[in-house]
């Protein structure tokens, strides 16, 4: 038993614990969704690593539990399929641009920037002190 498991309890730690099936899948799909380099190739293999090394601990550890073994393998086939056709929708879908935002709308952003700049009139410019009359 470690030394933390005796400070907080079996309890608060079997909880902790059971909390991580729960947050390694919602930080998945927000780094999914808004990363800022999910749609570079070393990214991708690291998710796709982290999802199957996840998924396989969790059908691996269930293995010996006839009641948990069914859910274990179901959500993980269920999970995954669900992630990949997300993912091909949604951020490396074609014209979804970094952090998940599609490209048109990037460049509807920039262009209506651009006609505010050009419309807003420019404030006149300082005088200098050598132009005093």
């Amino acid at each position: 038993m470690g030394i933390r498991r005796r400070w907080i309890g079996y309890g608060v730690w079997h909880g902790l614990h059971l909390l991580t099936y729960l947050l390694f899948p919602l930080s998945l799909v927000h780094g999914l969704g808004t990363g800022t380099d999910t749609q570079t190739g070393w990214v991708a293999l690291l998710y796709a690593g982290s999802v199957a090394a996840v998924s396989g601990t969790l059908i691996w550890r269930t293995m010996e539990l006839r009641v948990w073994r069914r859910w274990a393998l179901v959500t993980s086939l269920f999970g995954g399929t669900a992630l990949v056709v997300w993912c091909l929708r949604g951020p490396y879908a074609p014209g979804v641009a970094a952090a998940g935002t599609p490209k048109l709308l990037l460049h509807a952003s920039a262009q209506q920037r651009g006609v505010q700049a050009a419309a807003t009139p420019s404030a006149p410019a300082p005088r200098s002190a050598s132009t005093t009359r």
